[in-house]
């Protein structure tokens, strides 16, 4: 749309815009995607100012302010008004202080202004006299203006200072260098200016550090500067000694100046001597592991090694004081971590070098990597720094080897199979919800459970529709647990086991659908996400009130056929509770970061709910109000489900100018509100991504972590402790979980654990240890040393510093699998089985092991063994002996158990079960592995381990032997019917 500009005042100007009658099939989208017959739209036309149509001429400011060194002053002349015009001025130039022919070169003329320009400038020149005369000024005045409406405007005077360039004598740096062998110093003083007289100035040295006639030798003098000479030098002796004194000063001082000349800045310096004998660790970092015991360090002499020379060294906590980044890592403790040392070392003629030690205390506990500094001084000089980092060298328990999903949750249809939702039975049975369609490699479509110990449970069978309404990807968002075993499923799914369900549902106990459970949840206005995507109906959240109640929360608008917005409550048969009426608003505006004139209509959301102790609900999710109150992201529900007015308003979580997003909320024992996922603020207080509210909805203020990376899933241990999954998917997603204390602040003694993908649900076991589910595929672990594969779901140790006595296990990396299965041939006399401690070792401790039979009988195919192992401090590895029996039989492999149990001093248990596979290295007939059929052919079974090479060989008279095949372990003898008699023997080869 083409705007002309015609230089007349006016207010803003509209102009309406259309679009009408589309043809070819188009149409044109209303409100929420609804067709329309017309749009429009409004262009503003902004009006160009209250402008006179006369023309002002004059300065732009005044005063100006130029160096004598610029070499001209440079002064701008305006015109305010219309510019279609030609317009002139006149200007002129007149003494302030500063004296035209000396200061400056008086200047006048006139200035044309062409139709359409704004701005001229004005050059008059300046000169660098040399004089120290201080700042000076001329005026500069515009007259006479010629043109239709031109005329003088404000200000039409202006006063152009000149600066001295500080002309004078002076040092031309503020400090100089020389090393303490370099034999004298040379140090330049510059004259500014132009003068064309002589110029003289005194110059001193003085003590610092260093002292005249050991360091330097003393000088002073006179230098003089002819006319035009800008520069002189004068040198100080350096003295070189082969004392270790580090760098040294002497003061350098200009004065008593002649010749119309001032002194300049700098008028005083410093020479630095900087030494060429140094003492100094030979490293800035150690490492050292604690079970070292010990951390030897190295003072190595440089330079003139001509003289004995001592050092002093100490220790002390913390980090050395030139250290630079942050986080700032852990302060090992003298007399904890490591003993105080300090000491003095003597350097003999010649000597470079010399060595002391440190020592290092294993105190057995889980408490990460930890630093102190050891020290290097001359008398109170310091001459070196360096950090010694002690690693910690317990084990952490971090990830439970025996909780095995084997390949976990994989999808043949689905990109990034995903659990979103976890939620532990009272038999320890575990339901995962989220999106796949195969568990441990069985169909499983979005519902599965788990055995305690991770494999699938095959006798629970459900499933839910592959997609939604939209043809998106169906998921199972949240699993609650009812009292009375029932299990309720919510998400986006349209159907359970074939049965039409709009995103809610019951399961029996046995994993069957309650089919009496069929409550109608609908979305009935279509919404677009922030990428133009349609969104159906979704449940993301479900809590089971003590009175059997169910409150929903996601994105609808109508629950068995009422209007409820994101949040309903139902009765235990599904039925709608009409007692309430709670909800959010249906959409909110959000606000293009990229352009914030646009707000784009985005359907609000309740992403989480949790129970409180007194059975009040709190919500979390994305949304400004609630029953058309202000809130956002963040509300609670009194346990009748009405809204909660009593609940701490403020500002809500927000997100920079949009509302922020809740999307996990974890109750902790002592009633505070842990909440997470996507913000910047809480209640107008800076929070990024995790907070703790108080039990009323105010911010905890000693709660802090800076959390600068999305949230997508936390839990809150028995002992307070919480457990954090941030992600960031910047360049693929990635997720870091952390433990933190219970104030908030990073549990260093918690290693980190990364992966590939997300984690996107928590939940604790009560024996404290905590479930993950996600869409990762690997854990790392030790910064990717160690690659622990668990696809979808894993179980972490609730307090890795726990003492846990397990078996050494491997894990298979097809299955994902661990084990510490061993397998051993009768004839090697004995299983060996080991066992370790992981976390803390600092106390002893016994563990109780026993074995058991399998298809292996005690007595027959090994000798029974149980007993006790001891643990001293400190002692992490034992090993059980366990007799293995040969009983030269031919038969295939036996298997008996070993396991642990009983674990004292505070101690848990890991992987606590093995099978011993006793193979059997034998060949020979199965048991009845001779049989003549009835037409007189002889069917022979054999047994032999993999590894043997051997025939098969026939006779009729013990004497003359037929081979009848190799390594076979079946064969039928077709040429007996024509023989009386028949032997069979099987023939072990060499090679």
């Amino acid at each position: 749309v083409p705007i002309i500009n015609d230089n007349i005042t006016v207010p803003v100007k509209t102009v309406r815009l259309e679009l009408r009658d589309p043809t070819g099939g188009a149409v044109l989208p209303g409100v929420f995607g609804a067709p329309t017959n017309y749009l429009f739209s409004w262009l503003y036309v902004n009006g160009t100012g209250d402008r006179p149509a006369t023309v002002y001429l004059q300065f732009d400011s005044s005063p100006y302010t130029v160096s004598e060194a610029d070499g001209a002053a440079i002064v701008s002349v305006v015109r305010q008004g219309p510019t279609s015009r030609a317009v002139t001025v006149q200007y002129t130039t007149s003494d302030g202080t500063a004296i035209a022919g000396q200061d400056y070169t008086a200047t006048n003329g006139t200035v044309t202004f062409g139709p359409g320009e704004i701005t001229k400038t004005i050059s008059v020149p300046v000169r660098n006299d040399g004089v120290a005369e201080g700042t000076e000024f001329f005026k500069m005045v515009l007259s006479n203006p010629t043109g239709t409406g031109a005329t003088l405007g404000n200000p039409i005077e202006a006063y152009v200072y000149v600066t001295d360039t500080g002309a004078g004598v002076h040092f031309s740096q503020p400090s100089f260098d020389v090393a303490e062998n370099g034999g004298a110093a040379m140090i330049r003083v510059t004259l500014a200016g132009e003068f064309t007289n002589v110029v003289t100035v005194d110059y001193a040295t003085s003590d610092g550090t260093a002292a005249a006639g050991q360091d330097y030798v003393a000088t002073n003098g006179t230098l003089t500067f002819a006319p035009g000479q800008g520069s002189q030098t004068f040198s100080v002796p350096i003295l070189n000694d082969s004392l270790v004194e580090g760098t040294e000063t002497v003061n350098l001082t200009l004065s008593n100046p002649t010749g119309r000349v001032v002194l300049g800045s700098p008028s005083t310096g410093v020479l630095y001597i900087n030494d060429n004998d140094s003492i100094s660790l030979d490293s800035s970092d150690y490492d050292v592991y604690e079970n070292d015991r010990t951390v030897t360090v190295n003072v190595q002499r440089f330079g003139d090694a001509n003289a004995p020379v001592t050092v002093n060294y100490f220790t002390s906590d913390g980090l050395p004081s030139d250290y630079c980044c942050l986080p700032l890592p852990k302060s090992a403790l003298a007399g904890v971590d490591y003993l105080p040392t300090a000491g003095t070392l003597a350097l003999a003629i010649g000597e470079t070098s010399k060595l002391f030690t440190i020592p290092i205390l294993d105190n057995g506990r889980v408490d990460g990597d930890r630093i102190f500094t050891v020290n290097l001084i001359v008398g109170t000089f310091p001459l070196s720094q360096s950090q010694i980092t002690i690693h910690d060298n317990e084990i952490p328990a971090l990830i439970d080897p025996g909780f095995n999903p084997g390949t976990g949750v994989t999808s043949q249809q689905f990109g990034s199979p995903t659990v979103y939702a976890l939620a532990v039975q009272a038999d320890g049975k575990i339901l995962i919800g989220g999106t796949f369609d195969t568990v441990e490699d069985v169909g499983r479509t979005n519902i599965a459970r788990l055995n305690p110990n991770g494999s699938l449970d095959t006798n629970f069978i459900a499933s839910t529709s592959l997609t939604d309404s939209f043809g998106n990807v169906a998921q199972v968002s949240a699993v609650a647990l009812q009292a009375n075993g029932q299990i309720v499923l919510a998400g986006n799914f349209t159907a359970v086991d074939d049965v039409t369900l709009n995103g809610l549902a019951r399961l029996n106990a046995d994993g069957s659908l309650d089919t009496n459970f069929n409550p109608s949840i609908i979305l009935t206005n279509q919404f677009m996400d922030q990428n133009g995507n349609p969104i159906s109906a979704a449940i993301k959240a479900a809590v089971v009130q003590a009175n059997g109640k169910i409150i929903l929360g996601g994105t609808f608008d109508t629950v068995n056929g009422l209007a409820r917005t994101n949040l309903a409550r139902l009765n235990r048969d599904g039925s709608l509770d009409t007692s309430v009426i709670t909800g959010t608003e249906l959409i909110y505006d959000f606000i293009d970061p990229w352009d914030p004139l646009n707000r784009i209509p985005v359907a609000a959301a309740v992403s989480a709910l949790a129970l409180q102790g007194d059975g009040a609900i709190v919500v979390g999710g994305t949304f400004t109000t609630v029953n058309g109150a202000g809130r956002n992201g963040i509300v609670r529900l009194n346990k009748d489900g009405s809204f909660d007015n009593s609940f701490f308003v403020g500002d809500g979580v927000e997100d920079g100018d949009n509302p922020g997003t809740v999307k996990s909320i974890t109750i902790q024992p002592d009633g505070g509100i842990l909440i997470a996922g996507q913000f910047t603020s809480v209640h107008g207080i800076g929070r990024n991504n995790l907070a703790r509210l108080n039990p009323d909805g105010s911010l905890d203020p000693n709660f802090g972590l800076a959390e600068n990376r999305r949230v997508d899933a936390l839990a809150s241990e028995n002992d307070g402790f919480v457990m954090v999954a941030d992600s960031s998917c910047d360049w693929g997603c990635s997720f870091t979980l952390k433990r933190l204390n219970p104030d908030g602040s990073l549990d260093d003694t918690f290693p980190l654990v990364r992966g590939e993908g997300l984690v996107k649900t928590m939940a604790v076991q009560p024996d404290g240890n905590v479930l993950i589910g996600g869409s990762f595929y690997n854990i790392n672990l030790n910064n990717g040393a160690d690659s622990i594969v668990r696809p979808g779901i894993a179980r972490l140790y609730g307090n890795p510093g726990q003492p846990r006595i397990q078996f050494v296990s491997t894990q298979d990396p097809n299955t994902g699998i661990f084990s510490a299965d061993i397998t051993v041939n009768e004839n090697a006399g004995v299983a060996i089985a080991t066992v370790q401690r992981v976390g803390d070792t600092s106390n002893a401790l016994t563990v109780d092991y026993a074995t058991s039979d399998g298809t292996a009988k005690a007595g027959l195919n090994y000798v029974a063994a149980n007993g006790a192992l001891a643990f001293a401090a400190l002692e992490v590895s034992k090993t059980i002996n366990i007799p293995v029996l040969d009983d030269h039989l031919a038969r295939y492999d036996l298997q008996f158990r070993v396991a642990l149990s009983h674990p004292t001093s505070g101690g848990a248990l890991g992987l606590s079960t093995l099978t011993v596979t006793v193979r059997n290295p034998d060949i020979g007939f199965s048991a009845d592995g001779i049989t003549r059929q009835a037409n007189g052919q002889v069917t022979l079974s054999l047994y032999a381990p993999d590894s043997a090479h051997y025939v098969l060989e026939g006779s009729s008279n013990l004497t003359d032997w037929v081979q009848l095949g190799t390594n076979v372990l079946t064969f039928t003898d077709t040429t007996a019917p024509m023989l009386n008699q028949r032997f069979y023997r099987a023939r072990l080869l060499t090679q």
